[in-house]
């Protein structure tokens, strides 16, 4: 049996991040599937030069909207650097949602400053990000090879 394809989108934006694929139950008969968080199975529609998707989780549809670039600063030169929607989009759903619960444990207002930053660069080497990282059991080489990835996602 196939798997559905889900299509995730950002929790707070509604941005089109992608799809995946659902998840066998491994507790229920077959053919019962899981969904991540912040999934769909409304595909969503093609978006055109200067566009992009984003869903309305309360209607339950899609639009498409101009893709306006989020704020951004320069990252530090050498250093592997990405936005937190970036690096949203290439964690694990288990990874992010481990990240979260990490925030919320550490209930200082500095990371959850860091957590508002989404639209800034974030550097690899970032304190905050390495301890973040180390909470989901990272590595601070795994954190750099993760941001690596990350800086690569586009809206698409």
């Amino acid at each position: 049996m196939t798997a559905p394809t889900v299509y995730n989108y950002n929790q707070t934006t509604g941005l089109y991040l992608g799809s995946s694929q659902a998840r066998q139950s491994p507790l229920d008969l077959p053919g019962t599937w899981l969904y991540p968080a912040n999934s769909t199975l409304i595909a969503p529609p093609a978006a055109g030069p200067g566009q992009a998707a984003y869903f309305s989780a309360k209607f339950q549809t899609w639009g498409l909207s101009s893709a306006t670039p989020p704020p951004q600063d320069a990252p530090p030169p050498g250093v592997p650097s990405c936005m937190l929607w970036q690096l949203e989009a290439v964690l694990t759903f288990d990874q992010w949602t481990q990240i979260l619960a990490a925030v919320a444990k550490m209930n200082n207002p500095a990371v959850t400053a860091f957590m508002a930053r989404g639209g800034n660069f974030i550097p690899a080497n970032s304190t905050t990000l390495i301890a973040l990282g180390a909470a989901i059991g990272l590595s601070p080489d795994q954190v750099t090879a993760l941001v690596e990835q990350a800086s690569a996602v586009v809206i698409p």
